[in-house]
């Protein structure tokens, strides 16, 4: 994360809040800068949306840095700041989602993503509060999501929860009565499209590059477990 290197503690404030203090950054490492503050900057408002974070929803958050950006302690730190700057900021969530929107319009792949993300967090404290669906169905729309993946939350469910058989077939947007040739046709656009290098060629922050690899790995063994069910 080369921009991370070049940023100062006094930087945090006014970027968290949405100010363009891209001091010695160029083109690229703004775009990667602006698009891990804006991811943080959205969880914060979502955690936040019903007045309070709860222990669980925090827990959400760190677990997302840990796991599977995987931010070492530094980095960890710096996107702490953003969350509890944003958290307060003027700007609405949005507003975070429509920056996130216009700054990876050219791999619209990480919109669900994010989605995805945003719900987990939605859903630690295990309530799906008006405000949280109003958060996550707003980036729906922003994002060009279907929302109705999504319906189940106000049940309390997670936001894939469906049949265990059908399960495997949604990781790559498919049922169960898909041919074998539109799945394998599906799988190879997911492929495609988590390529890494296709992620480091938009230059996106390093961090999605590790998202872009688990997803694809998420593709790959849901490939493997449907063909093993069909006997292929």
């Amino acid at each position: 994360m080369a921009w991370f290197d070049k940023q100062t503690d006094g930087d945090v404030q006014a970027e968290a809040i949405g100010e363009p203090t891209a001091k010695g950054l160029n083109e690229q490492e703004t775009i990667q800068r602006n698009v891990f503050i804006s991811t943080f900057a959205m969880l914060a408002k979502m955690a936040s949306a019903d007045g309070t974070v709860s222990k669980n929803e925090v827990e959400a958050v760190d677990r997302f840095m840990k796991q599977v950006l995987k931010l070492d302690d530094a980095r960890r730190s710096f996107a702490i700041k953003v969350f509890n700057r944003a958290r307060t900021s003027t700007k609405t969530f949005r507003d975070y989602a429509e920056e996130y929107r216009e700054l990876l319009k050219d791999t619209p792949e990480m919109y669900e993503w994010m989605v995805d993300v945003l719900a987990r967090v939605s859903l630690a404290d295990q309530v799906f509060s008006n405000p949280e669906a109003s958060l996550l169905y707003s980036a729906c729309e922003v994002f060009g999501v279907d929302p109705g993946r999504y319906a189940k939350l106000a049940q309390h469910l997670q936001p894939a929860a469906v049949a265990q058989d059908d399960e495997v077939y949604q990781r790559i947007g498919c049922s169960p009565t898909s041919s074998d040739e539109e799945i394998a046709a599906k799988v190879s656009q997911l492929e495609q499209q988590f390529d890494p290098e296709h992620i480091v060629a938009m230059g996106l922050p390093e961090e999605f590059v590790k998202v872009a690899q688990e997803k694809r790995k998420a593709v790959q063994e849901a490939h493997q477990e449907i063909r093993r069910r069909r006997g292929r």
